[in-house]
């Protein structure tokens, strides 16, 4: 499940890079996969930056994970933050901070007019 990755998914992240849209992630993975998922090609090319519970010392949904992910990233304001996540209780976590927030539940199409509503 943490290593596995949906091409699809994947198809909208290099498109929302390319549309030069910073992205990052705040991932609940154990220490040890961590390390796995910062060498994967995705995170090194697509994301600006990659934030563990494991490393950070909390976990989605406690409210200073999304703080220190705020912080980490430079972001100063939290309503100009698209917050994804297949979890409802993390996606109310952080909508309760101020953050906008997508409960991604396997559809790609939904994701890519959430980052990209744009673009044809």
């Amino acid at each position: 499940m943490w290593t596995t990755t949906d091409s699809r998914v994947l198809t909208v992240l290099h498109r929302a890079h390319q549309a030069g849209l910073p992205m990052g992630l705040l991932s609940n993975a154990p220490l040890h996969l961590s390390a796995v998922l910062d060498v994967t090609d995705w995170r090194r090319d697509l994301l600006d930056a990659a934030l563990y519970s494991a490393r950070l010392e909390t976990c989605k949904p406690a409210p200073d994970a999304y703080h220190q992910a705020l912080a980490a990233t430079g972001i100063d304001h939290p309503h100009r933050v698209l917050f994804v996540d297949d979890r409802l209780d993390n996606c109310r976590a952080a909508t309760a901070l101020g953050l906008r927030a997508l409960h991604y539940t396997g559809n790609p199409d939904v994701l890519e007019a959430a980052l990209l509503p744009d673009v044809d």
